[in-house]
């Protein structure tokens, strides 16, 4: 039996940067899709790991917030149209977090905002 040899990979990438590239870039109604999605996504995410690190249920901090379970659940799945600021600022104080909500451009410029 013969074995082959591969030879090491001299460049890696991203493959969402790739895919980013490849489908989103340079056009405007999916770049606007990417952002939104992205925000949900990021969203719903910190208040999964908040929620965990509190120890809480999607019950328990629903029950804090005057929600539901699957509202919450929803919220954290990033499976909304609108983001439902007013819930988010709720789900803030409870959960001792900072609700930071920021108007920046996007693109090559973002980088010199970022650093004003």
């Amino acid at each position: 039996m013969t074995s082959v040899m591969l030879e090491p990979r001299t460049k890696t990438f991203d493959v969402c940067d790739f895919l980013h590239k490849r489908y989103i870039e340079g056009n405007p109604e999916a770049e606007a899709y990417y952002v939104e999605e992205r925000e949900r996504v990021l969203l719903g995410g910190d208040l999964y790991r908040l929620r965990e690190q509190a120890g809480w249920t999607y019950e328990q901090l629903a029950a804090k917030v005057g929600s539901t379970a699957m509202e919450i659940e929803r919220l954290e799945d990033a499976d909304y149209e609108e983001i439902p600021f007013h819930l988010f600022r709720k789900i803030a104080v409870i959960l001792n977090a900072r609700l930071d909500v920021r108007l920046k451009p996007v693109g090559k410029n973002e980088m010199e905002y970022e650093k004003s």
